[in-house]
This record gives C-alpha cells, sequence and structure tokens, in this order.
C-alpha cells in the first residue's frame, strides 16, 4: 500500500471525527412513519378474542382506545391486567432464497381501572325516574396499539451489485476531504471499501465493484407503542352513551442490522492499483427512537333496543415528538488477514411525526343476554401522516408518503356465546393495505423488468373463552396474525437489480386477562 495513502487517511480520520454530519443508513424515512401508523388489534383478552370489535359492545377497557363511550355500561368497577406471550415466525425473500427465524417474548398487553356509578335502585335495579344521567364512568389505564419484536435473517448471492457499490455512488462529487466517519460512504472510504479514481479527488472506486458477493443480513427489532387513556362516558336515559378519552402515547423501537458481504469465489483482489485486497467487510447500524404523543378521541353509543347497539367514534390525529439516536461502525477483513475498523460518534436527531386521524363505526346484536355479535369499520388516511423538524423540511419524505401510501379499511367482526359463567368468543379482522400499487411493486432480482407485488394486506384470526362468576374473571385470547411487508437494502441508480427484502410474518399472541369488579 503505497505510504502517502496510509498517511491521507490516518490524517482524514482524525479530522473526521470532529466532523457532525451522521447520515446513518437506515435514517428517519417513510417507511418509519408507517411502522408507527399501522396498529393492530387491541385490548383486553375479551375485546381480542371477538376480532377487536368493540366499537358498540362495551364495558370493557379497549373502550379507552376505541369507542370510550362503551366504558358507560359498566355496572361496576372493574381492575384488570392482561399478561402477554408472543411467537413470531419471519421468512425472508433475499436474492431468490429464503429463511426463517422464530422469535418469543412476554409483555403486559392492557392495564387499567374503571370506576363505575350507576343511579339505580339496589332493590329493583331499574334507573332513576325522571333521570338524565343514569350511570358514569371513568377509565384510567393503558392499551398495548402495537409491538415491534422480531428478528429476521436474510442471505444469498448478489451476482450484480456491492454495498461497497452504493457506499461509492454515495461518495460521487465529494472531495474526499469532506467525507465523515458519521456517515456510510466516509465509513467505507476509511476502512478501505471505497477509494479515489486516480487523479480525482471525488470519484470514486467500489472494493467488490458489480457484485458476486455473498451478502447476509441480520436484522433484530424490539419496541412497542403503548398508549395511557384517561377517559370518561356518561349513560343517558339508557339510550345514549358519550365518551371523550385523552390519549398519551408512549413509543419505543430500537433496530441492530449487521450487513456481511464476502467473497467467496475470491472474485475481488486488489483494486485502483492499491496492495489492498477485499475479502469480506461487517456493517452494524444501530438506531433507537422514542417517542411520546397525543390525541383525543369521541365517541358515542345509540341503544334504541336492549338487542342492538350502534357505535360511532373519531380520533385526531397523534402528533409525536420523537427522538432518534443511531451509531454505525464497519469493519474490512482482507485476504492477508488485515483488519481495517472505524465507527461513527453517537448521532441524535429530535423531530415531530404526526399520524392520521382515525374513525370508528360499529354494530352489536346481543340476543337473550347469550349470543352477542358484533362487527367495526375503521377508516383512516394513511397519505395524511407527515414528519417534520426545525432546520429540515423531510420534502422527500413526505412526498414519497403522498406517492405510495393510501387509504386503509379495517373490518373487524366477533361472536360470544354465554353458558352460565362461561364464555366462548370468535373473531376475524381484516387491515388493507396502507401502500397503494407503486409502494406494493418491485422489480424481480433475477428479471429486473418483472414487476412482484407484496401483500400489504393483514389478517387476525382470534379464538378465546372466558369464566366469570361473581366478582372475578379470568379471560384467555389467542390471536392469530398474518403479514407482509419488503425495504431496499439499499439503492443503485445505474438500473441494476436492487436488493429487496421480502418478509413474510406469522405470529402467534397469548393473551390473559385477569379482572376484578366491585
Amino acid at each position: 500500500m503505497p505510504l502517502n495513502k496510509i498517511i491521507r487517511k490516518s490524517f482524514l480520520t482524525f479530522l473526521a471525527l470532529f466532523v457532525w454530519n451522521a447520515t446513518p443508513l437506515f435514517s428517519q424515512n417513510e417507511l418509519d412513519v408507517l411502522r408507527y401508523s399501522q396498529l393492530n388489534i387491541t385490548g383486553t383478552a375479551r375485546s381480542l378474542a371477538m376480532g377487536g370489535a368493540n366499537s358498540a359492545v362495551g364495558a370493557d377497557f379497549s373502550s379507552a382506545s376505541l369507542n370510550p363511550a362503551g366504558l358507560a355500561f359498566y355496572k361496576r368497577s372493574d381492575l384488570m391486567f392482561s399478561p402477554t406471550f408472543k411467537s413470531s415466525s419471519n421468512n425472508t425473500d433475499f436474492l431468490n432464497q429464503s429463511q426463517s427465524i422464530n422469535r418469543t417474548n412476554f409483555g403486559i398487553a392492557n392495564l387499567g381501572y374503571v370506576y363505575a356509578y350507576n343511579y339505580t335502585d339496589s332493590e329493583a335495579q331499574s334507573p332513576r325516574k325522571g333521570a338524565v344521567m343514569d350511570a358514569f364512568a371513568f377509565g384510567i389505564g393503558y392499551n398495548q396499539l402495537a409491538n415491534y419484536w422480531r428478528d429476521t435473517k436474510s442471505s444469498g448471492t448478489n451476482t450484480y451489485n456491492s454495498i461497497t457499490d452504493y457506499f461509492a455512488q454515495s461518495a460521487q462529487g465529494q472531495n474526499y476531504t469532506n467525507l465523515s466517519v458519521n456517515s456510510p460512504e466516509g465509513l467505507g472510504f476509511y476502512c478501505w471499501l471505497i477509494d479515489t479514481l486516480g487523479g480525482s479527488p471525488s470519484q470514486y472506486q467500489a472494493a467488490a465493484a458489480n457484485g458476486n458477493v455473498h451478502q447476509e443480513v441480520l436484522k433484530n427489532e424490539t419496541g412497542r407503542l403503548n398508549e395511557w387513556t384517561i377517559s370518561a362516558a356518561v349513560n343517558l336515559d339508557q339510550k345514549i352513551m358519550v365518551g371523550v378519552s385523552v390519549g398519551i402515547l408512549d413509543l419505543r423501537y430500537t433496530s441492530l442490522t449487521t450487513i456481511t458481504e464476502t467473497d467467496f469465489g475470491n472474485v475481488h483482489g486488489y483494486y485502483n492499483a492499491d496492495s489492498i485486497s477485499f475479502y469480506s467487510m461487517e456493517y452494524n447500524d444501530q438506531f433507537t427512537t422514542k417517542g411520546t404523543g397525543i390525541n383525543a378521541r369521541f365517541g358515542i353509543i345509540f341503544k334504541p333496543a336492549d338487542a342492538f347497539r350502534a357505535g360511532f367514534s373519531i380520533q385526531t390525529p397523534t402528533s409525536f415528538s420523537m427522538e432518534d439516536s443511531y451509531s454505525s461502525n464497519m469493519t474490512h477483513y482482507t485476504d492477508s488477514g488485515e483488519k481495517f475498523s472505524y465507527e461513527s460518534d453517537p448521532g441524535l436527531f429530535n423531530y415531530n411525526m404526526t399520524t392520521p386521524y382515525r374513525v370508528n363505526g360499529g354494530l352489536a346484536f346481543l340476543i337473550n343476554k347469550k349470543f352477542t355479535l358484533c362487527a367495526d369499520v375503521e377508516y383512516t388516511d394513511y397519505r395524511n401522516s407527515r414528519i417534520k423538524a426545525a432546520g429540515y423540511t423531510f420534502q422527500a419524505q413526505n412526498q414519497a408518503i403522498k406517492n405510495y401510501f393510501t387509504t386503509g379499511m379495517t373490518y373487524k367482526a366477533g361472536m360470544e356465546y354465554r353458558i352460565n359463567t362461561y364464555y366462548l368468543r370468535g373473531g376475524y379482522a381484516y387491515a388493507t393495505s396502507a401502500l397503494n400499487s407503486r409502494g406494493l411493486d418491485y422489480s424481480s432480482f433475477t428479471t429486473p423488468s418483472v414487476t412482484r407485488s407484496i401483500d400489504g394486506n393483514r389478517q387476525f384470526i382470534t379464538l378465546g373463552f372466558g369464566y366469570r362468576p361473581e366478582g372475578f374473571y379470568i379471560d384467555l385470547a389467542g390471536v392469530y396474525n398474518q403479514a407482509q411487508n419488503k425495504y431496499a437494502l439499499y439503492s443503485i441508480e445505474n438500473n441494476t437489480p436492487q436488493p429487496i427484502v421480502v418478509n413474510n410474518t406469522n405470529s402467534l399472541s397469548i393473551v390473559t386477562t385477569f379482572g376484578f369488579r366491585f
């Protein structure tokens, strides 16, 4: 290796440590907004077992996050909590190779308290004569709206391009003295994964140009989106229930992505007349998001007859204050066993995000106090999502939201059958894609002229039962969920096939609610 190049890169590394321009490979983008906008069916085990169709049923703490008017159906105060177990299987398709990996985790799906007061005659159990407000309820607690725990593993041989091509592409036009270890291309430069072309300080060549490398991607994701609610509801003449709630959302998400490339075929030796060869590289990118959001919800339920209820609710957009922290490191291994390794400075970025409003409607039929049928529909316009920050417009990301997002509908249906103190439940929910056809499509890796599409729809199949004697209850629910998503590992601009990871997720959640009524 020429001595002048060693001196040059060593000196530039010293300077780069004082340059603040952190741009991780997986930075804020429209896919983050999509992740935090799509919600699962939520609530107690009873509500989950009935497909989450609780807009008109009520008397369940999940109403606080769906239609707060349902709290007015409570006859007694209620204290409950719901531990949950989740097992997920993730099968990825990457470079025409499939791989599966499983993960399990435990958590708390629901925790809440409802204080209920009914103006009734204790003996006759009938409403007070002439009363306008027959009952009221106040609730506080939280429901888990989304769970982000997931592991994925993808690998295959890329015969078209390498991540070092992406580093070279990103560095083109930048003088090498301006490259920083706080960017992927800067790390690649200091790790000798890209280098300047002879005679040009701003043109670059990749160590593994045009691919023919084995690529492997490991992605570990953790986190959840919880909503803490303060709710109130009133029962007016046993005919109209009105409720309001304020939601404080607590968001936590962490991902650790490890990308490795290996030249198993010894295709890439020395490049650019340097005495440095390429054997393999490893890039680690850690990304953590913390967010606090707020929204409000208004709901109403009409009960013209004991056997029929109709509910409606609207939720305002959720306004989040977000903080992202990130860091990355990179290592280059040569054929001779040399190692070049650098890491970025820790990065921190604050911004705001808005997720869309939601409108819910539902019907419930109660037959002989034994059999309940319920159905809900929810409307969401994902195109109304936005991200912004002081000093940065996110113009490209917000335009991508407009271009690739669409309106979404979620359909839910459920039933409950009572046998004395035992309850049998079942349900189904189907959420249409938040992405339009442009957002779902991608090019085949082997035949770029062929367009493929992922299935952006999600479905939930639910079953459960309950035991509810006097004073306490135990409910159990099983929720099976299917979903598919994709992301580009990186993007190459010269129309070569793009390495797209398509992930198929199948998960099973077991939720148990323990409750006490008094």
